[in-house]
Protein backbone atom coordinates (compact mmCIF):
# COMPACT_ATOMS: atom_id res chain seq x y z
CA UNK A 1 0.00 0.00 0.00
CA UNK A 2 2.83 2.32 0.83
CA UNK A 3 4.69 1.27 -2.44
CA UNK A 4 1.31 2.24 -4.25
CA UNK A 5 0.88 5.51 -2.59
CA UNK A 6 4.29 6.27 -3.35
CA UNK A 7 3.92 5.71 -7.03
CA UNK A 8 0.92 7.64 -6.78
CA UNK A 9 2.24 10.84 -5.36
CA UNK A 10 5.17 10.30 -8.35
CA UNK A 11 2.70 10.48 -10.75
CA UNK A 12 1.24 13.61 -9.26
CA UNK A 13 4.60 15.40 -8.94
CA UNK A 14 5.32 14.46 -12.60
CA UNK A 15 2.06 16.53 -13.25
CA UNK A 16 3.43 19.43 -11.72
CA UNK A 17 5.63 22.03 -13.23
CA UNK A 18 5.39 19.84 -16.02
CA UNK A 19 3.58 17.08 -18.16
CA UNK A 20 -0.41 18.13 -18.13
CA UNK A 21 0.45 21.21 -16.24
CA UNK A 22 1.39 22.61 -19.56
CA UNK A 23 -1.92 22.13 -21.37
CA UNK A 24 -3.41 23.92 -18.18
CA UNK A 25 -1.30 26.87 -18.90
CA UNK A 26 -1.99 27.01 -22.74
CA UNK A 27 -6.20 26.38 -22.09
CA UNK A 28 -5.72 29.31 -19.81
CA UNK A 29 -3.86 31.39 -22.58
CA UNK A 30 -6.19 30.88 -24.67
CA UNK A 31 -9.43 31.48 -22.51
CA UNK A 32 -7.88 34.70 -21.05
CA UNK A 33 -6.74 35.99 -24.33
CA UNK A 34 -11.03 35.45 -25.41
CA UNK A 35 -12.70 37.15 -22.31
CA UNK A 36 -10.36 39.13 -20.32
CA UNK A 37 -8.90 40.88 -23.43
CA UNK A 38 -13.20 41.60 -24.37
CA UNK A 39 -13.46 43.92 -21.67
CA UNK A 40 -9.47 45.76 -21.93
CA UNK A 41 -10.98 45.97 -26.02
CA UNK A 42 -14.45 47.72 -25.20
CA UNK A 43 -13.24 50.77 -25.50
CA UNK A 44 -14.27 50.76 -28.94
CA UNK A 45 -17.28 49.65 -28.27
CA UNK A 46 -17.77 52.35 -26.05
CA UNK A 47 -17.35 54.62 -28.35
CA UNK A 48 -20.64 53.31 -30.58
CA UNK A 49 -22.93 53.05 -27.33
CA UNK A 50 -22.45 56.90 -27.15
CA UNK A 51 -23.17 57.10 -30.85
CA UNK A 52 -26.33 54.64 -30.49
CA UNK A 53 -28.27 55.61 -27.33
CA UNK A 54 -27.00 59.45 -27.07
CA UNK A 55 -26.71 58.87 -23.57
CA UNK A 56 -23.93 61.15 -21.56
CA UNK A 57 -20.31 60.13 -21.02
CA UNK A 58 -21.09 59.63 -16.83
CA UNK A 59 -24.26 57.39 -17.55
CA UNK A 60 -22.60 54.91 -20.32
CA UNK A 61 -19.76 55.00 -18.38
CA UNK A 62 -21.21 53.10 -15.12
CA UNK A 63 -21.19 50.33 -17.72
CA UNK A 64 -17.87 49.40 -16.80
CA UNK A 65 -17.85 50.49 -13.40
CA UNK A 66 -20.69 47.80 -12.57
CA UNK A 67 -19.23 45.44 -14.64
CA UNK A 68 -15.70 45.78 -12.62
CA UNK A 69 -18.28 45.91 -9.23
CA UNK A 70 -19.81 42.65 -10.28
CA UNK A 71 -16.38 40.67 -11.01
CA UNK A 72 -15.44 41.82 -7.55
CA UNK A 73 -18.41 40.84 -6.00
CA UNK A 74 -18.62 37.06 -8.02
CA UNK A 75 -14.81 36.61 -6.93
CA UNK A 76 -15.23 36.66 -3.97
CA UNK A 77 -18.24 34.69 -3.22
CA UNK A 78 -16.00 31.87 -5.50
CA UNK A 79 -12.81 32.29 -4.28
CA UNK A 80 -13.95 32.25 -0.63
CA UNK A 81 -16.95 29.86 -0.11
CA UNK A 82 -18.30 28.80 -2.92
CA UNK A 83 -15.24 26.99 -4.97
CA UNK A 84 -14.97 24.00 -2.40
CA UNK A 85 -18.55 22.95 -3.41
CA UNK A 86 -17.80 22.55 -6.95
CA UNK A 87 -15.20 21.86 -9.35
CA UNK A 88 -12.94 24.34 -10.78
CA UNK A 89 -13.35 23.62 -14.32
CA UNK A 90 -17.26 23.64 -13.60
CA UNK A 91 -16.88 27.23 -12.73
CA UNK A 92 -14.59 28.08 -15.06
CA UNK A 93 -16.88 26.64 -17.79
CA UNK A 94 -20.44 28.08 -15.85
CA UNK A 95 -17.85 31.57 -16.60
CA UNK A 96 -17.19 31.52 -20.32
CA UNK A 97 -21.36 30.31 -21.23
CA UNK A 98 -22.13 33.44 -18.53
CA UNK A 99 -19.89 36.15 -20.87
CA UNK A 100 -21.27 34.74 -23.88
CA UNK A 101 -24.73 35.04 -23.26
CA UNK A 102 -23.95 38.60 -21.88
CA UNK A 103 -22.11 39.41 -25.06
CA UNK A 104 -24.59 37.91 -27.14
CA UNK A 105 -27.80 39.55 -26.03
CA UNK A 106 -26.40 42.92 -26.29
CA UNK A 107 -27.49 43.07 -29.67
CA UNK A 108 -31.02 43.24 -28.85
CA UNK A 109 -30.21 46.45 -26.15
CA UNK A 110 -32.61 49.03 -26.66
CA UNK A 111 -31.48 51.14 -23.78
CA UNK A 112 -28.64 51.76 -21.46
CA UNK A 113 -29.95 49.61 -18.83
CA UNK A 114 -30.24 46.56 -20.65
CA UNK A 115 -26.44 47.13 -21.56
CA UNK A 116 -25.91 47.77 -17.92
CA UNK A 117 -27.76 44.14 -17.35
CA UNK A 118 -25.89 42.49 -20.30
CA UNK A 119 -22.51 43.63 -20.27
CA UNK A 120 -21.57 44.66 -16.61
CA UNK A 121 -23.93 41.81 -14.71
CA UNK A 122 -23.41 38.83 -17.02
CA UNK A 123 -20.11 39.35 -18.36
CA UNK A 124 -18.39 40.88 -14.81
CA UNK A 125 -20.13 37.53 -13.02
CA UNK A 126 -18.34 35.40 -15.73
CA UNK A 127 -15.27 36.74 -15.47
CA UNK A 128 -15.33 36.77 -11.61
CA UNK A 129 -16.33 32.55 -11.91
CA UNK A 130 -13.35 32.11 -14.37
CA UNK A 131 -10.39 34.02 -13.95
CA UNK A 132 -9.78 34.07 -10.39
CA UNK A 133 -10.83 30.00 -9.98
CA UNK A 134 -7.97 30.10 -13.38
CA UNK A 135 -5.10 31.23 -10.72
CA UNK A 136 -5.55 28.72 -8.34
CA UNK A 137 -5.42 26.13 -10.45
CA UNK A 138 -2.23 27.50 -11.69
CA UNK A 139 -0.86 27.49 -8.35
CA UNK A 140 -1.80 24.25 -7.98
CA UNK A 141 0.08 22.97 -11.19
CA UNK A 142 3.16 24.70 -11.02
CA UNK A 143 5.31 25.25 -7.51
CA UNK A 144 8.93 25.91 -9.16
CA UNK A 145 7.63 27.95 -12.04
CA UNK A 146 4.51 29.75 -10.60
CA UNK A 147 5.30 33.37 -11.66
CA UNK A 148 6.47 32.37 -14.62
CA UNK A 149 3.02 30.54 -15.46
CA UNK A 150 1.46 33.09 -14.20
CA UNK A 151 2.67 35.67 -16.32
CA UNK A 152 2.67 33.28 -19.29
CA UNK A 153 -1.01 33.08 -18.54
CA UNK A 154 -1.94 37.02 -18.32
CA UNK A 155 -0.30 37.26 -21.51
CA UNK A 156 -3.24 35.83 -22.92
CA UNK A 157 -5.27 38.73 -22.10
CA UNK A 158 -2.24 41.08 -23.88
CA UNK A 159 -1.95 38.69 -26.89
CA UNK A 160 -6.24 39.46 -27.08
CA UNK A 161 -5.86 42.99 -26.57
CA UNK A 162 -3.20 43.13 -29.74
CA UNK A 163 -6.17 41.00 -31.89
CA UNK A 164 -9.47 41.93 -30.82
CA UNK A 165 -9.17 45.53 -31.61
CA UNK A 166 -8.31 44.93 -35.12
CA UNK A 167 -11.44 42.26 -34.81
CA UNK A 168 -13.89 44.45 -33.39
CA UNK A 169 -13.00 47.41 -36.36
CA UNK A 170 -13.49 44.65 -39.18
CA UNK A 171 -16.90 43.56 -37.61
CA UNK A 172 -18.14 47.43 -37.05
CA UNK A 173 -17.59 47.99 -40.23
CA UNK A 174 -18.80 44.88 -42.00
CA UNK A 175 -22.00 44.17 -39.46
CA UNK A 176 -23.01 46.94 -37.52
CA UNK A 177 -23.12 47.20 -34.00
CA UNK A 178 -25.49 44.43 -33.46
CA UNK A 179 -23.94 42.40 -35.32
CA UNK A 180 -20.83 42.58 -34.26
CA UNK A 181 -22.04 41.69 -30.59
CA UNK A 182 -23.40 38.36 -31.90
CA UNK A 183 -20.28 37.11 -33.70
CA UNK A 184 -18.13 38.30 -30.68
CA UNK A 185 -21.00 36.32 -28.47
CA UNK A 186 -19.92 33.46 -30.68
CA UNK A 187 -15.99 33.72 -30.43
CA UNK A 188 -16.07 34.33 -26.69
CA UNK A 189 -18.07 30.52 -25.94
CA UNK A 190 -14.58 29.14 -27.22
CA UNK A 191 -13.24 29.77 -23.48
CA UNK A 192 -15.65 26.98 -23.00
CA UNK A 193 -14.17 24.15 -24.49
CA UNK A 194 -10.35 25.77 -23.10
CA UNK A 195 -12.39 25.57 -19.72
CA UNK A 196 -12.63 21.62 -20.03
CA UNK A 197 -9.13 21.07 -20.23
CA UNK A 198 -8.63 22.23 -16.68
CA UNK A 199 -7.90 19.76 -15.04
CA UNK A 200 -6.51 19.78 -10.92
CA UNK A 201 -3.73 17.43 -9.59
CA UNK A 202 -4.57 17.35 -6.13
CA UNK A 203 -7.96 16.07 -7.06
CA UNK A 204 -6.95 13.53 -9.82
CA UNK A 205 -4.35 12.50 -7.14
CA UNK A 206 -6.87 11.68 -4.74
CA UNK A 207 -9.20 9.91 -7.29
CA UNK A 208 -6.81 7.75 -8.56
CA UNK A 209 -5.29 6.62 -5.23
CA UNK A 210 -6.88 3.81 -3.63
CA UNK A 211 -6.54 2.49 -0.15
CA UNK A 212 -6.51 -1.75 1.06
CA UNK A 213 -7.90 -1.51 4.36
CA UNK A 214 -7.82 -5.34 4.22
CA UNK A 215 -3.71 -5.57 4.20
CA UNK A 216 -2.42 -7.52 7.15
CA UNK A 217 0.74 -5.48 8.80
CA UNK A 218 2.91 -7.17 10.71
CA UNK A 219 5.63 -5.66 13.60
CA UNK A 220 8.23 -6.79 15.50
CA UNK A 221 9.34 -5.10 18.70
CA UNK A 222 11.74 -6.86 22.04
CA UNK A 223 10.18 -7.98 25.41
CA UNK A 224 12.25 -9.48 28.00
CA UNK A 225 15.26 -9.93 25.62
CA UNK A 226 13.12 -11.80 23.49
CA UNK A 227 11.39 -10.96 19.88
CA UNK A 228 7.72 -10.65 19.49
CA UNK A 229 5.72 -10.79 16.77
CA UNK A 230 2.79 -9.03 16.46
CA UNK A 231 0.43 -8.85 13.62
CA UNK A 232 -3.17 -7.23 12.75
CA UNK A 233 -6.14 -8.50 10.71
CA UNK A 234 -8.96 -6.40 9.78
CA UNK A 235 -12.77 -6.82 9.98
CA UNK A 236 -15.40 -5.02 8.51
CA UNK A 237 -18.79 -5.15 10.13
CA UNK A 238 -21.29 -3.31 7.69
CA UNK A 239 -25.00 -5.00 8.86
CA UNK A 240 -26.58 -3.84 11.64
CA UNK A 241 -26.86 -4.71 14.97
CA UNK A 242 -27.23 -4.15 18.57
CA UNK A 243 -24.93 -3.55 21.52
CA UNK A 244 -25.39 -6.75 23.15
CA UNK A 245 -24.96 -8.38 19.42
CA UNK A 246 -21.48 -6.80 18.52
CA UNK A 247 -20.53 -8.00 22.25
CA UNK A 248 -21.55 -11.54 21.37
CA UNK A 249 -19.57 -11.70 18.07
CA UNK A 250 -16.26 -10.14 19.92
CA UNK A 251 -16.24 -12.53 22.09
CA UNK A 252 -16.44 -15.32 19.66
CA UNK A 253 -14.26 -13.44 17.42
CA UNK A 254 -11.71 -12.94 20.16
CA UNK A 255 -12.20 -15.75 22.90
CA UNK A 256 -10.20 -18.28 21.15
CA UNK A 257 -7.28 -16.14 20.76
CA UNK A 258 -7.15 -15.10 23.91
CA UNK A 259 -7.39 -18.84 25.65
CA UNK A 260 -4.29 -19.31 23.04
CA UNK A 261 -2.34 -16.53 24.67
CA UNK A 262 -2.77 -17.77 28.14
CA UNK A 263 -1.42 -20.97 27.24
CA UNK A 264 1.73 -19.79 25.38
CA UNK A 265 2.79 -17.34 27.97
CA UNK A 266 5.70 -18.59 30.20
CA UNK A 267 8.02 -16.63 32.62
CA UNK A 268 11.25 -18.71 31.24
CA UNK A 269 13.45 -16.58 29.81
CA UNK A 270 14.59 -19.12 27.19
CA UNK A 271 11.09 -18.72 25.73
CA UNK A 272 10.38 -16.79 22.34
CA UNK A 273 7.05 -14.60 23.43
CA UNK A 274 4.43 -15.28 20.65
CA UNK A 275 1.29 -13.25 20.60
CA UNK A 276 -1.84 -14.62 18.49
CA UNK A 277 -3.23 -12.46 15.70
CA UNK A 278 -5.84 -9.85 17.04
CA UNK A 279 -8.64 -8.07 15.76
CA UNK A 280 -9.00 -4.47 14.53
CA UNK A 281 -12.82 -3.46 13.91
CA UNK A 282 -12.53 -0.89 11.19
CA UNK A 283 -16.04 -0.14 11.16
CA UNK A 284 -19.48 -0.86 12.60
CA UNK A 285 -22.77 0.17 11.21
CA UNK A 286 -25.22 0.24 13.80
CA UNK A 287 -28.95 1.11 12.68
CA UNK A 288 -30.12 2.40 16.78
CA UNK A 289 -26.62 3.60 17.22
CA UNK A 290 -25.27 5.47 14.34
CA UNK A 291 -22.30 7.16 15.86
CA UNK A 292 -20.01 4.35 16.82
CA UNK A 293 -17.50 3.83 14.15
CA UNK A 294 -13.55 2.71 13.76
CA UNK A 295 -13.46 1.14 17.26
CA UNK A 296 -9.48 -0.06 17.80
CA UNK A 297 -8.51 -2.41 20.40
CA UNK A 298 -4.82 -2.65 20.88
CA UNK A 299 -3.14 -5.68 22.14
CA UNK A 300 -0.32 -5.79 24.42
CA UNK A 301 1.74 -4.75 21.82
CA UNK A 302 0.72 -1.20 22.96
CA UNK A 303 1.78 -1.31 26.21
CA UNK A 304 5.90 -2.78 25.77
CA UNK A 305 6.83 0.36 26.71
CA UNK A 306 5.85 0.11 30.61
CA UNK A 307 7.42 -3.02 30.06
CA UNK A 308 10.68 -2.08 29.14
CA UNK A 309 10.76 0.22 32.04
CA UNK A 310 10.67 -2.58 34.06
CA UNK A 311 13.12 -5.07 35.86
CA UNK A 312 13.51 -8.81 34.86
CA UNK A 313 11.71 -10.08 37.58
CA UNK A 314 8.74 -7.60 37.18
CA UNK A 315 8.40 -8.61 33.29
CA UNK A 316 7.94 -11.85 34.65
CA UNK A 317 5.14 -10.92 36.56
CA UNK A 318 4.29 -8.94 34.00
CA UNK A 319 3.45 -11.27 31.30
CA UNK A 320 2.31 -13.93 33.53
CA UNK A 321 -0.39 -12.03 34.49
CA UNK A 322 -3.77 -12.97 32.22
CA UNK A 323 -5.21 -9.67 33.12
CA UNK A 324 -2.39 -7.44 31.79
CA UNK A 325 -1.91 -9.63 28.98
CA UNK A 326 -5.48 -9.26 27.53
CA UNK A 327 -5.97 -5.96 28.39
CA UNK A 328 -7.92 -4.08 25.80
CA UNK A 329 -7.58 -0.28 25.20
CA UNK A 330 -9.33 1.79 23.25
CA UNK A 331 -7.20 4.65 21.73
CA UNK A 332 -9.73 8.18 21.36
CA UNK A 333 -7.83 9.52 18.44
CA UNK A 334 -9.35 6.21 16.42
CA UNK A 335 -12.70 7.61 16.28
CA UNK A 336 -12.69 10.15 13.63
CA UNK A 337 -14.53 13.76 13.92
CA UNK A 338 -17.84 13.81 13.02
CA UNK A 339 -18.49 15.49 9.35
CA UNK A 340 -19.52 18.22 9.05
CA UNK A 341 -23.54 18.55 7.62
CA UNK A 342 -23.80 20.74 4.56
CA UNK A 343 -25.27 23.79 6.30
CA UNK A 344 -22.64 23.58 8.69
CA UNK A 345 -19.58 23.28 6.61
CA UNK A 346 -21.30 26.31 4.58
CA UNK A 347 -22.02 28.58 7.75
CA UNK A 348 -18.16 27.90 8.89
CA UNK A 349 -17.35 29.23 5.31
CA UNK A 350 -19.28 32.40 5.75
CA UNK A 351 -17.57 32.72 9.18
CA UNK A 352 -14.15 32.40 7.89
CA UNK A 353 -15.09 34.58 5.06
CA UNK A 354 -15.86 37.00 7.51
CA UNK A 355 -12.85 36.82 9.35
CA UNK A 356 -11.76 40.40 9.94
CA UNK A 357 -8.50 39.54 11.32
CA UNK A 358 -6.45 40.79 8.61
CA UNK A 359 -7.61 43.94 8.88
CA UNK A 360 -5.49 43.95 11.57
CA UNK A 361 -2.43 43.57 9.46
CA UNK A 362 -0.29 47.07 8.56
CA UNK A 363 0.13 44.29 4.90
CA UNK A 364 -3.45 44.93 4.06
CA UNK A 365 -3.78 48.74 4.12
CA UNK A 366 -0.94 48.90 2.06
CA UNK A 367 -2.06 46.32 -0.60
CA UNK A 368 -5.50 47.82 -0.14
CA UNK A 369 -4.32 51.30 -1.15
CA UNK A 370 -2.12 50.12 -3.96
CA UNK A 371 -4.27 47.29 -5.56
CA UNK A 372 -7.63 48.95 -5.99
CA UNK A 373 -6.71 52.42 -6.94
CA UNK A 374 -4.35 51.30 -9.50
CA UNK A 375 -5.97 48.54 -11.07
CA UNK A 376 -8.87 50.69 -11.95
CA UNK A 377 -6.40 53.54 -12.70
CA UNK A 378 -4.59 51.63 -15.29
CA UNK A 379 -8.14 49.87 -16.96
CA UNK A 380 -9.86 52.86 -16.80
CA UNK A 381 -7.03 54.77 -18.85
CA UNK A 382 -7.10 52.15 -21.50
CA UNK A 383 -10.65 52.26 -21.93
CA UNK A 384 -10.58 55.64 -22.78
CA UNK A 385 -7.54 56.00 -24.93
CA UNK A 386 -9.87 55.13 -28.39
CA UNK A 387 -12.38 57.63 -26.90
CA UNK A 388 -9.03 60.58 -26.43
CA UNK A 389 -7.85 59.46 -29.96
CA UNK A 390 -10.87 59.94 -31.67
CA UNK A 391 -11.48 63.63 -30.03
CA UNK A 392 -8.14 64.37 -31.38
CA UNK A 393 -9.15 63.76 -34.72
CA UNK A 394 -8.27 60.42 -35.30
CA UNK A 395 -9.88 57.75 -37.36
CA UNK A 396 -11.61 54.72 -35.76
CA UNK A 397 -8.55 52.62 -37.82
CA UNK A 398 -5.81 54.35 -35.91
CA UNK A 399 -7.78 53.89 -32.58
CA UNK A 400 -7.55 50.63 -32.83
CA UNK A 401 -4.00 50.73 -34.12
CA UNK A 402 -3.14 52.09 -30.64
CA UNK A 403 -4.65 49.07 -29.16
CA UNK A 404 -2.82 46.72 -30.92
CA UNK A 405 0.68 48.58 -30.18
CA UNK A 406 -0.46 48.52 -26.95
CA UNK A 407 -1.34 44.69 -26.65
CA UNK A 408 2.00 43.56 -28.89
CA UNK A 409 3.95 45.32 -26.32
CA UNK A 410 1.93 44.41 -23.35
CA UNK A 411 2.75 40.86 -24.33
CA UNK A 412 6.48 41.18 -25.25
CA UNK A 413 6.74 43.10 -21.58
CA UNK A 414 5.05 40.65 -19.49
CA UNK A 415 7.21 37.13 -20.96
CA UNK A 416 10.18 39.95 -20.18
CA UNK A 417 8.69 40.53 -16.43
CA UNK A 418 8.13 36.49 -16.19
CA UNK A 419 11.97 35.78 -16.66
CA UNK A 420 12.92 38.85 -14.22
CA UNK A 421 10.47 36.87 -11.73
CA UNK A 422 11.87 33.12 -12.60
CA UNK A 423 15.66 34.37 -12.15
CA UNK A 424 14.98 37.16 -8.96
CA UNK A 425 17.15 39.53 -10.95
CA UNK A 426 15.10 42.70 -9.28
CA UNK A 427 11.97 42.75 -6.44
CA UNK A 428 8.88 42.63 -8.54
CA UNK A 429 7.87 45.58 -6.36
CA UNK A 430 10.18 47.95 -7.42
CA UNK A 431 9.25 47.54 -10.94
CA UNK A 432 5.77 48.25 -10.13
CA UNK A 433 6.56 51.23 -8.16
CA UNK A 434 8.38 52.38 -10.99
CA UNK A 435 5.74 52.09 -13.46
CA UNK A 436 2.98 53.45 -12.08
CA UNK A 437 4.92 56.59 -11.37
CA UNK A 438 6.04 57.12 -14.37
CA UNK A 439 2.76 56.12 -16.01
CA UNK A 440 1.29 58.72 -13.26
CA UNK A 441 3.86 61.64 -15.20
CA UNK A 442 3.17 60.67 -18.41
CA UNK A 443 -0.90 60.96 -18.12
CA UNK A 444 -0.23 64.45 -16.47
CA UNK A 445 1.18 65.49 -19.99
CA UNK A 446 -1.62 64.49 -21.93
CA UNK A 447 -2.97 67.91 -23.09
CA UNK A 448 0.69 67.83 -25.29
CA UNK A 449 -0.18 64.64 -27.07
CA UNK A 450 -2.63 66.38 -30.25
CA UNK A 451 -0.81 64.26 -33.28
CA UNK A 452 -0.85 60.22 -34.26
CA UNK A 453 2.78 60.27 -33.63
CA UNK A 454 2.45 61.33 -30.35
CA UNK A 455 -0.32 59.37 -29.44
CA UNK A 456 1.38 56.39 -30.76
CA UNK A 457 4.31 57.44 -28.40
CA UNK A 458 1.87 57.20 -25.31
CA UNK A 459 0.64 54.44 -26.06
CA UNK A 460 3.88 52.36 -26.38
CA UNK A 461 4.99 53.76 -23.08
CA UNK A 462 1.63 52.26 -21.68
CA UNK A 463 2.15 49.11 -23.49
CA UNK A 464 5.82 48.47 -22.14
CA UNK A 465 4.68 49.58 -18.12
CA UNK A 466 1.07 48.22 -18.42
CA UNK A 467 2.79 45.09 -18.90
CA UNK A 468 5.16 44.61 -16.53
CA UNK A 469 2.48 45.81 -13.74
CA UNK A 470 -0.11 43.50 -14.49
CA UNK A 471 2.57 40.69 -14.73
CA UNK A 472 3.80 41.53 -11.09
CA UNK A 473 0.54 41.93 -9.76
CA UNK A 474 0.14 38.63 -8.21
CA UNK A 475 3.72 37.90 -7.73
CA UNK A 476 3.59 40.91 -5.05
CA UNK A 477 -0.03 40.24 -4.04
CA UNK A 478 2.12 36.94 -3.06
CA UNK A 479 5.38 38.20 -1.17
CA UNK A 480 3.04 41.28 0.68
CA UNK A 481 0.71 38.32 2.67
CA UNK A 482 1.91 35.21 1.66
CA UNK A 483 0.58 32.51 -0.48
CA UNK A 484 -1.42 31.18 2.54
CA UNK A 485 -3.36 34.18 2.35
CA UNK A 486 -3.72 34.63 -1.44
CA UNK A 487 -7.41 33.23 -1.87
CA UNK A 488 -8.98 35.42 1.16
CA UNK A 489 -7.11 38.38 0.71
CA UNK A 490 -7.78 38.29 -2.87
CA UNK A 491 -11.53 38.36 -1.91
CA UNK A 492 -11.36 41.00 0.56
CA UNK A 493 -9.26 43.22 -2.24
CA UNK A 494 -11.72 42.94 -5.02
CA UNK A 495 -14.18 44.25 -3.31
CA UNK A 496 -12.39 47.27 -2.41
CA UNK A 497 -11.40 46.90 -6.15
CA UNK A 498 -15.37 46.78 -7.04
CA UNK A 499 -15.93 49.54 -4.99
CA UNK A 500 -13.35 51.66 -6.62
CA UNK A 501 -14.30 51.23 -9.91
CA UNK A 502 -17.99 51.42 -9.24
CA UNK A 503 -17.32 55.49 -8.22
CA UNK A 504 -14.45 55.78 -10.19
CA UNK A 505 -15.88 55.37 -13.77
CA UNK A 506 -18.76 57.87 -13.17
CA UNK A 507 -16.23 60.44 -11.73
CA UNK A 508 -14.41 60.33 -14.94
CA UNK A 509 -17.54 60.33 -16.97
CA UNK A 510 -18.60 63.18 -15.17
CA UNK A 511 -15.50 64.67 -15.28
CA UNK A 512 -15.29 64.67 -19.23
CA UNK A 513 -19.31 66.19 -19.69
CA UNK A 514 -18.23 69.16 -17.01
CA UNK A 515 -14.90 69.94 -18.92
CA UNK A 516 -15.94 68.36 -22.47
CA UNK A 517 -12.50 67.02 -22.66
CA UNK A 518 -10.79 63.88 -21.79
CA UNK A 519 -7.83 65.77 -20.50
CA UNK A 520 -8.83 66.50 -17.56
CA UNK A 521 -9.52 62.34 -17.01
CA UNK A 522 -6.28 61.59 -17.74
CA UNK A 523 -4.77 63.90 -15.16
CA UNK A 524 -6.98 62.36 -13.09
CA UNK A 525 -6.10 58.70 -13.50
CA UNK A 526 -2.81 59.86 -13.63
CA UNK A 527 -2.83 61.37 -10.36
CA UNK A 528 -3.93 58.08 -8.90
CA UNK A 529 -1.57 55.95 -9.91
CA UNK A 530 1.48 58.37 -8.51
CA UNK A 531 -0.76 58.02 -5.42
CA UNK A 532 -0.73 53.89 -5.45
CA UNK A 533 3.55 54.11 -6.48
CA UNK A 534 3.44 56.04 -3.27
CA UNK A 535 1.78 53.63 -0.89
CA UNK A 536 3.07 50.46 -2.00
CA UNK A 537 6.53 52.53 -1.70
CA UNK A 538 5.50 52.36 2.02
CA UNK A 539 6.06 48.55 2.25
CA UNK A 540 9.13 48.17 4.29
CA UNK A 541 7.86 50.71 7.12
CA UNK A 542 5.02 48.98 7.62
CA UNK A 543 7.16 45.88 7.85
CA UNK A 544 8.82 47.12 10.66
CA UNK A 545 6.74 46.76 13.57
CA UNK A 546 6.72 42.51 12.15
CA UNK A 547 10.56 42.64 12.67
CA UNK A 548 10.46 44.35 15.69
CA UNK A 549 8.41 41.63 17.49
CA UNK A 550 10.42 39.17 16.06
CA UNK A 551 13.66 40.57 16.85
CA UNK A 552 12.23 41.02 20.51
CA UNK A 553 10.88 37.67 21.14
CA UNK A 554 14.82 36.04 19.40
CA UNK A 555 15.97 38.44 22.40
CA UNK A 556 13.78 36.60 25.20
CA UNK A 557 14.22 33.36 23.97
CA UNK A 558 17.99 33.72 23.94
CA UNK A 559 18.19 34.92 27.13
CA UNK A 560 16.02 32.28 28.56
CA UNK A 561 18.06 29.40 26.61
CA UNK A 562 21.32 31.41 28.12
CA UNK A 563 19.46 30.98 31.65
CA UNK A 564 18.84 27.54 31.44
CA UNK A 565 22.42 26.21 30.50
CA UNK A 566 23.94 28.31 33.57
CA UNK A 567 21.69 26.82 35.82
CA UNK A 568 22.51 23.04 34.25
CA UNK A 569 26.07 23.36 35.18
CA UNK A 570 25.00 24.59 38.59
Amino acid sequence: MEEYSEECQEKRNKNIDGGYAWVVLAATFVANMFQMAYFRAFGLLFVKFLDEFGAPVSYTSTVMGVSEAMYSISTLMVMGILLDYCSIRKFAMFGAAICAIGVSISALAMSVEFIIFSQSCLVGIGHGCSFGPSMVLLGRNFKKRQGFAMAISNAGVSAGVMLMPQITTHLLDNYGLRGTQLILGGVMAQAIVCAALYRDPEKSASRNQSVDDTEPESKETMLNGHVIRLSTDTINIKESCSHDDFRKRLQQSLGHDLQAAHQNIHSSENNIYALPQHKRILQLSNASSPAMSMLSLHSVGHLHPHAHTRTRSHQNIYTSSPSLVDLVVTSVQNFPPQPESKQEKLFSKFKKLLDLSLFKTPMFWILVGYWPISRTGILSAESFIPALAIERGLSDYQASLLLTVIGLLDIIFRVVAAFIIQFQLIKGQYICIFSLVMLGIMFEFVSYYRTFVSLMAMACVFGVLNGTFFSLLGEVVIDLVGYEQFAKVFGFVQIFSGACSLTFYPIIGSLKDLTNTYTSCFQLIGACLICGGVVLALEPLARRPEKDITEEYSIVYCEEETTKGEQSKV
